[in-house]
């Protein structure tokens, strides 16, 4: 009996430890940014309820990249950061896990996607996953590593939905982009709170390349462009004339916010703000995202509060 115990803990331990190596499994908060494309899609028509396992491939891509990552940056990575490092797993099984979902994954795309335009987006897409980290490429340590994390991360997966069904407009577009720049500023962000590690482990992230001051400098203005493209996106589809302005006055009171919060040690900040991301605008800029989908679906008032409700209450959609 004892011994069934403990074969069972070292299954559980090993799951633990291969769920830990594929960061937030199953990305909720990640897939937070299909959900206004989604609801253009189906306003138009496009989708049926079936439709939501184009998104399947996406979840198993994310899982083979980041097991992917952990075995990469098992050399540079605190113990307590990373299983492979701290010796909870081997990073040969790590590896191996890690192909096998990015072949699912490439295999789903075969399967549910038709556009030939979006299957060699998808190849691309699962091709930077692994670039990011490894294949003796590694963004992760160059200037373009903003941009590649916020399209595996944020806007790849809905540029592939878009293309999927050719559904291009001055609407999707801005959108497109808008989440783009916002989410290369969110990138941005967490290499410079990730910048005295990082520094001390040799990895020279954008904020270790470029300086902390011209990182920060850099986040402010994407995050800007970003959401002006955002804006502009909800102006074309005629949104409620309250949506835009309130959006366009919240936006800069969270970034004089953040500007002030920049000035001072970045540990610190959070220490003394700890629930400052609720006034932040990466937790704005999801917000916009959610209502506007919503506004868009045209949900009775009681879905529509509903919906905001869990939003707010998801520990993961907000900790992203």
């Amino acid at each position: 009996m004892s011994k069934r115990i403990n074969e069972c803990y070292k299954i559980a331990k090993f799951a633990a430890s291969l769920k830990r190596s594929m960061k937030v499994f199953p990305y909720i908060g990640y897939l937070i940014t299909f959900f206004p494309f989604f609801a253009l899609l189906l306003s138009k028509g496009f989708l049926t309820t079936s439709s939501f396992l184009l998104i399947s491939p996406f979840i198993l891509a994310m899982a083979g990249g980041f097991m992917y990552n952990t075995v990469c940056d098992a050399e540079k990575d605190p113990a307590e950061k990373n299983p492979i490092t701290k010796g909870e797993l081997s990073p040969r099984v790590v590896l191996s896990c890690s192909a096998m979902s990015t072949l699912i994954s490439l295999g789903l795309f075969i399967l549910f996607y038709t556009s030939k335009t979006a299957l060699l987006l998808s190849v691309a897409y699962i091709f930077l996953w692994l670039a990011y980290s490894g294949l003796k490429i590694r963004f992760k340590e160059s200037y373009l590593a903003p941009a590649v994390a916020s399209f595996v991360l944020w806007s790849g997966g809905p540029l592939i939905l878009l293309a999927e069904f050719n559904y291009f407009d001055p609407v999707t577009s801005s959108l497109l982009l808008g989440i783009f720049l916002t989410y290369v500023s969110f990138e941005i962000n967490h290499t410079v709170g990730d910048y005295e590690i990082d520094l001390k482990y040799h990895c020279r992230t954008f904020a270790v390349r470029m300086g902390k001051k011209k990182a920060v400098m850099v986040k402010h203005i994407t995050m800007a462009l970003g959401y002006s493209l955002l804006s502009i996106g909800a102006y074309y589809w005629s949104t409620p004339r309250s949506f835009i302005p309130i959006f366009l006055f919240l936006f800069p009171i969270s970034q004089l916010l953040m500007i002030t919060l920049d000035k001072l040690d970045f540990s610190l900040a959070w220490k003394v703000f700890p629930k400052f991301f609720f006034v932040s605008p990466f937790f704005i800029i999801k917000l916009f995202i959610v209502l506007y989908s919503l506004m868009v679906l045209a949900l009775p008032a009681t879905y529509f509060l509903l919906f905001i409700w869990i939003f707010l209450t998801d520990k993961q959609s907000l900790s992203i």
